[in-house]
């Protein structure tokens, strides 16, 4: 009996997921793919394949591209079969989310119908290679790989007709709808049904079978982009009374829903923001009528004042950015194509499953949010303080995972390395627009000469733009040392407007540049607070990192701009 090697994928991804406006959509796209990919992968075991990749095919987070050993004869059979069960995955969790939507009261009829199962049935996209394994695992490896990077290339669309207005997620789809009912209308209806905790009030949202599948399919919550800009905040307030008391009034207003069991904050973290509690926001986003403004206006003016004492308590106002984190690691095509046989490959996949584990301790100590975590790829939510911190130690961990490969694996050559992408966005920038500014700055950071780098895109509310990339090597203890200058007080924040003017000044002219910042170390630095930088050695420190910068004097200053915007919480 022959064997061969073979690649399966599963798609659209990044698309897909992409199509979010809540991280709850995001996150329900990740896992969903995540059980679409597990019902094929058991496919093939069900036909007799042996799974490589991943190592651990029943972990939470599954990469939609896998690699099977299985017997030639079984490829027709097996492929069709997890094609099928593919569907099937799909469908279930459709399903659940149809059900949720009848229960609540939802309209369906055969026009309904129709659009759901168009778009469930041509949603999914499949794409396999196979080859022969004749005595030499890495020759039938890449052989398939190949192939399958070939499929992928000449792959074809059905062309399917989506006619009318058009969902809020995508914007390419037809938006569900009765016969006879507008989408904006229907979904009107649909919203009062279901409240404003799962769908923007008066029609504004408006959701395809996917749509509807992400939004419903799945009752678990996960945090949205305002409660992890506010995680900081909220320990601190914590079992203080004016969080309490702010608490009890929320209580006493049927309006404001709770979205978790904790029993301090039960409500979503865009309420510890005041402009949520303005007319036009209480209409957009709890779906406030006239008639409940006039019901509740009194309390809702001793909830404003209750805000204000809790700001007071705690000392500040909670932070209004947060950071988007993409990672992936380097040239993990070239490791793979090294491996010279099926146990070395499995063996790599089990470092990648054990770093994979160790993503989801790191973004809980850092009070992120994560979205996805399967070998190499990581996306996840963090307030804006912890982000790089968490990023760099994401970073080191995942070279600790494969520490003693190169005197094990000689032959590999390469170095284990990871990059990211961090998008710091308001949190209440639009949630796609802000996964794309992480992706692309994951992209620049891969354009690094030698990559094991990060990128980060500060997108301001105000339009500006700022952009930075670096080595791991050059962020690593310098960056949280800027900031915690900047934090404590030793080093006044003028002085990374002094340096970015300087910057642009003097690009290119070494020793001018360096003399210019010990003269700003100088001036700006207070020494009476505990530890202040010493100009000769901080100067010379950050006059290295900038020689291993792309734009050099120029990019050193924006990193010194984002660690006082940081330590500022995101102040201006």
């Amino acid at each position: 009996m022959t064997n061969a090697i073979l690649i399966f994928s599963i798609g659209p991804v990044q698309s897909f997921i992409a199509e979010s406006r809540r991280t709850q959509d995001l996150w329900a796209s990740s896992h969903l793919l995540c059980e679409i990919t597990q019902a094929a992968i058991q496919a093939f075991q069900s036909a007799g394949a042996e799974v490589i990749y991943p190592a651990d095919p029943t972990q939470e987070s599954l990469p939609n591209r896998f690699v099977v050993q299985i017997p030639a004869e079984n490829i027709p059979r097996a492929t069709e079969e997890a094609q099928k069960e593919a569907q099937k995955a799909l469908r279930r969790v459709a399903e659940e989310a149809r059900k949720y939507l009848v229960q609540k009261g939802a309209q369906i009829d055969a026009t309904w119908e129709a659009i759901w199962e168009r778009q469930l049935s041509h949603h999914l996209e499949f794409f396999w290679a196979a080859a022969a394994i004749d005595g030499d695992y890495k020759s039938a490896y890449e052989q398939a790989n190949r192939a399958f990077e070939a499929a992928k290339r000449t792959r074809t669309f059905v062309q399917i007709e989506e006619e009318g207005p058009k969902d809020s997620l995508s914007g390419r789809r037809s938006a569900l709808h009765t016969d006879g009912l507008h989408p904006r209308d229907y979904w009107r209806q649909v919203g009062e049904k279901v409240g404003p905790s799962e769908l923007r009030p008066f029609g504004r949202e408006r959701l395809d079978a996917l749509g509807v599948t992400k939004r419903f399919g799945y009752r678990r919550r996960f945090p949205s982009t305002s409660t992890v800009t506010v995680a900081p905040f909220l320990n601190k307030a914590r079992r203080t009374w004016p969080l309490a008391t702010y608490k009890n009034i929320l209580h006493s207003i049927p309006k404001f829903y709770r979205v978790s069991d904790d029993p301090d904050w039960p409500y979503d973290g865009d309420l510890l923001f005041k402009e949520t509690l303005t007319p036009d926001r209480l209409q957009d986003d709890y779906g406030f009528t006239e008639d409940d403004f006039k019901l509740h206006a009194e309390r809702l003016k001793i909830l404003r004042e209750a805000l204000q004492t809790l700001y007071k308590e705690v000392g500040s106002r909670p932070p209004i950015y947060y950071a988007i984190l993409a990672m992936d690691g380097d040239s993990m095509g070239a490791h793979i194509g090294t491996c010279t046989s099926k146990e070395e490959h499995r063996e790599l996949n089990c470092r990648l499953a054990n770093f994979a584990k160790e993503v989801h301790k790191i973004v809980e100590e850092h009070q992120g949010a994560l979205v996805y975590a399967g070998g190499d790829d990581v996306l996840a939510f963090f307030p804006l303080a912890s982000a790089l911190r968490a990023a760099l130690k994401l970073a080191t961990t995942y070279k600790q995972c494969f520490r003693d490969w190169a005197q094990k694996y000689p032959h590999h050559g390469l170095p284990f390395t990871n990059s990211a992408g961090i998008a710091v966005v308001h949190h209440r920038y639009p949630l796609d627009a802000a996964l794309r500014a992480a992706w692309e700055a994951e992209k620049k950071a891969k354009k690094m000469q030698g990559k094991d780098a990060v990128a980060v895109a500060v997108l301001r509310r105000s339009g500006e733009r700022a952009e930075m990339r670096s080595r791991w090597e050059g962020v690593e203890h310098r960056f949280a040392q800027l900031c915690q200058w900047f934090s404590d007080g030793a080093l006044s924040s003028r002085f990374a407007y002094d340096v970015a003017d300087s910057a642009r000044r003097l690009e290119g002219l070494t020793g001018p540049f360096q003399a210019e910042l010990r003269r700003l170390f100088r001036r700006h630095r207070d020494e009476k607070k505990p530890s202040p930088p010493d100009p000769e050695k901080a100067a010379a420190d950050l006059m290295a990192w900038a020689s291993t910068l792309s734009d050099g004097f120029v990019e050193l200053a924006n990193w010194i701009l984002l660690a006082r915007f940081v330590a500022l919480g995101g102040g201006e």
